[in-house]
């Protein structure tokens, strides 16, 4: 791994513009006894302190521009990625900041000063909510903007996307009947708490409220009901029966011709509407 740290080099030793790397201990033991500080033809800015580019070049001031070979200062928040974007970094550093990736709050971007103003563990230059708590950097909308700082109210239902309970789905109520943080308006189970919304069948009836027999839930058991699948619970005050106009056996609800018995449903040019009616 390249070094991070120049060291000034002293014009008495050596001279201009050449750098034996075999030197550098020596050059470190006259740097702390004081020695080639009070020279300057030789030093670099700011004091002398130079620090290294990626190979090829030297690098500039403290916290200074990337040298010719690509590599960044080390104050600065860049690394030495290659043009477009590719990590170039070494094993266990892959984006060549410094930071050892199992270290680094931002392993495949750039930022050796490790800032993170939200102590969220996620660095600020990959953190989609630098400003806002958000460990999980969960991005529903994948706009890039983190959920827990999205103003976006894609339902125009004028709630924030990031206080939404159905950020989806217009309810500008956000009627939750079983609290459990989904609005009725997209809860797949609205009397029973399922907010991870599982549905095992995909029938739309959250697995937590689904009764195996009675799939529409309208109170009729699927072996009675003229539209197990569609719920069409009975008129009230009449018991289980449900509506069915022309007494074929098929619910209204469900009946592609709801006035002409035409139990079964035929419907030949696929028009939505029974062969017995569709004249």
């Amino acid at each position: 791994m390249r070094a991070h740290l120049a060291l000034p080099f002293c014009s008495s030793d050596l001279s201009r513009g050449t750098r034996p790397a075999a030197l550098v201990a020596a050059l470190a033991a006259a740097l702390a006894l004081g020695g080639c500080l009070g020279e300057s033809e030789d030093a670099l800015p700011d004091g002398g302190l130079a620090q290294t580019g990626g190979a090829g070049g030297e690098g500039g001031p403290v916290g200074g521009e990337a040298g010719p070979g690509g590599g960044a200062g080390e104050g600065g928040a860049t690394g030495g990625s290659a043009a477009g974007g590719e990590l170039t970094g070494p094993p266990g550093d892959v984006d060549d900041d410094g930071v050892l990736d199992e270290m680094d709050n931002c392993p495949r971007r750039p930022n050796n000063n490790q800032l993170d103003r939200d102590t969220d563990a996620a660095g600020d230059v990959c953190d989609n909510c630098p400003n806002l708590p958000n460990r999980d950097q969960a991005d529903e909308d994948e706009d890039g903007v983190g959920d827990a700082c999205d103003p976006n109210d894609d339902d125009a239902d004028d709630v924030p996307g990031a206080e939404d309970n159905c950020a989806e789905a217009f309810n500008p109520e956000q009627t939750d009947t079983d609290n459990d943080g989904r609005g009725d308006a997209c809860d797949n189970c609205r009397s029973v708490s399922n907010f991870s919304q599982k549905d095992t069948d995909g029938d739309g009836i959250g697995d937590a409220c689904e009764d195996p027999n009675d799939n529409d839930l309208d109170g009729v058991p699927n072996d009675d009901d003229n539209c197990p699948d569609l719920a069409n619970p009975p008129p009230q005050g009449q018991g289980r029966v449900q509506a069915d106009v022309d007494q074929d056996g098929r619910g209204d609800a469900c009946d592609n011709c709801p006035e002409d018995p035409n139990f079964s449903q035929l419907d030949s040019d696929g028009d939505g509407r029974g062969d017995a009616c569709d004249g």
